[in-house]
């Protein structure tokens, strides 16, 4: 049975997934840069502009969209009902892509200090570990027998 559309792409998706952080912090880069320049040419080709103001070119538009993706206070001086309506777009999809972002990075940072937390747990058991199996032992034996041992493991490599 051949898989569908929709098997194939969540496929792909989680094998992007399984990639880490990076992959995803790429993504929603990607992810932005899509809706920054769809909203810029949505402004650019359909000509909406502030109210009595001209007409934006593509890179202002794009310039627009980019600063209300990362600054949603931006659009509070905006005026026009389609410039408003796709600023409104743009804006909606920076909150969730920046959220989103901030998610991604929360689980990556946790993720690095729990194995942090592993890793000084098994040190400090080897840390317990040695000083029970070595200088206490060390420390319980006489002199002579310390000699007798250093001796034994010198001649021993002959």
């Amino acid at each position: 049975m051949k898989p569908t559309l929709r098997q194939r792409l969540r496929y792909h998706f989680d094998n992007l997934m399984s990639h880490g952080t990076p992959a995803m912090i790429g993504m929603l880069f990607v992810l932005s840069l899509a809706v920054v320049l769809l909203a810029g040419a949505v402004i650019a080709l359909a000509g909406f502009t502030q109210d009595g103001g001209a007409a934006l070119p593509f890179p202002e538009a794009v310039w627009e969209s980019l600063m209300r993706t990362l600054d949603s206070g931006t659009m509070g001086s905006d005026e026009g009902t389609g410039f408003r309506a796709v600023m409104l777009f743009v804006t909606l999809g920076g909150i969730f892509i920046v959220s989103a972002l901030i998610g991604v990075l929360n689980n990556a940072i946790e993720g690095q200090i729990e194995r942090l937390r592993k890793v000084l747990g098994d040190i400090l058991v080897l840390v317990e570990e040695l000083r029970q199996g070595t200088i206490e032992r060390v420390l319980a034996k006489s002199d002579l027998e310390l000699g007798i041992e250093a001796l034994m493991r010198t001649t021993k490599g002959r």
